[in-house]
C-alpha cells in the first residue's frame, strides 16, 4: 500500500512525458490529454510506476521516491486553484489530510 507524497497542481514548468496535445483537438479534448502529464519537477523526485486511477478532480500515480526508495501515490489536482471554490476544496482536503496524520487508515500526507 502506497503513502501519499506530494499534491501537485497543474501549472508551472512545463510538463513532460506524455507528447503535447493535439492542437486540433477541441479544447476539452487538448485539456484532458495535458492534464496527465507530470511535471519535470515531479519526475526529478519521483519514478513513476503506473497511473492508478482519474477522478473528476484529479489523477493518482503510484510511484518511488527516488531519495528514499518509499513507494507513494501522487496526486495531481486538476485547476486547483483557479477559481475560489476549487481553491477552497484543495486547501479543505489539504488541511484536513493534516489533521489526520498518524491516522491507521487514512494516507499519510508528506508533500504539498
Amino acid at each position: 500500500q502506497g503513502k501519499r507524497c506530494a499534491n501537485q497542481s497543474v501549472g508551472g514548468q512545463a510538463p513532460v512525458r506524455s507528447p503535447p496535445a493535439d492542437h486540433r483537438l477541441g479544447s476539452r479534448a487538448a485539456g484532458a490529454a495535458m492534464s496527465e502529464e507530470i511535471d519535470r519537477h515531479v519526475l526529478r523526485k519521483y519514478e513513476i510506476v503506473q497511473k492508478l486511477g482519474r477522478g473528476a478532480y484529479g489523477i493518482v500515480w503510484k510511484a518511488i521516491d527516488k531519495k528514499t526508495r518509499e513507494v507513494c501515490a501522487l496526486k495531481k489536482c486538476f485547476d486547483a486553484f483557479q477559481n475560489a471554490t476549487d481553491a477552497q476544496r484543495t486547501f479543505r482536503e489539504i488541511m484536513i489530510l493534516q489533521e489526520l496524520n498518524g491516522h491507521e487508515n487514512i494516507v499519510r500526507l508528506t508533500n504539498v
